[in-house]
């Protein structure tokens, strides 16, 4: 978990290098994503570091603060 936005929002951001777009690891995080956060109503939000360099990451981000109700 590299920042955590606490309820009414319940994300978790997480900011993953290139190696997070192979199956095998992608596989593992969604395991690690649904089972203890879904229980809590939480959300986890993968940002590669190219997003984050790059400055996309905001819209990733507002995209989903936004559709908070």
């Amino acid at each position: 978990m590299d920042f955590y936005l606490p309820k009414p929002y319940g994300l978790i951001i997480e900011v993953d290098g290139g190696v997070h777009l192979l199956d095998e690891i992608k596989q593992k995080d969604e395991v690690k994503d649904c089972r203890w956060l879904i229980e809590r109503k939480m959300q986890t939000i993968r940002i590669l570091n190219e997003e984050v360099y790059d400055g996309s990451y905001k819209d990733i981000i507002l995209e989903y603060v936004n559709s908070i109700p």
